[in-house]
């Protein structure tokens, strides 16, 4: 594989890398901001009207509440919530209902990334190590020379022991 091939594949690799850092980060921060609040409390607070809006995808609701500083909130509802619906659409609360995204492959990307990774990492290290010690070997620098020399020494002693 020749020079070009490999820093290309080493920047898009340094470019995966980042992204997928860049992803845990913006996940992390996100959960850290709403607080979960239980099924009940949430139908009495849409009830006493302080939700602003609220979305709905899959069995999780999200939503901002009408407090001074907006407070972020999650909760996780059941299959039937047509009564919270009706307590939401009473108050007019911006609702909004998405459907749940199937997408298998971003989970197992997360969960087996960080393995491949430094597999990836381990392999290309070795071949840079392997690639190295080929060129000091043929080229017969000054130091292969010497690491030959000893090598060799070191080969005729266990020849003349056996």
């Amino acid at each position: 594989m020749n020079s070009t091939v490999k820093t290309v594949m080493f920047w898009v690799f340094i470019l995966i890398c980042l992204m997928l850092l860049w992803s845990v980060v913006q996940r992390g921060t996100n959960m850290g901001k709403d607080a979960e609040i239980p099924y009940s409390d949430l139908f009495d607070k849409a009830q006493a009207g302080l939700v602003q809006d609220a979305s709905i995808e899959g069995n999780e609701l999200h939503g901002h509440l009408k407090a001074t500083p907006k407070e972020q909130f999650h909760t996780t509802i059941p299959a039937n919530y047509e009564e919270l619906e009706k307590a939401l659409r009473a108050d007019k609360v911006a609702l909004t209902i998405k459907t749940p995204q199937n997408n298998i492959l971003l989970p197992i990307l997360f969960n087996v990334g960080p393995f491949i990774l430094l597999g990836a990492i381990w392999f290309f290290m070795l071949r840079q190590m392997q690639s190295g010690a080929t060129r000091l070997y043929r080229r017969q620098e000054p130091g292969a020379a010497a690491f030959n020399a000893a090598e060799k020494g070191h080969l005729q002693g266990c020849g003349r022991r056996g």
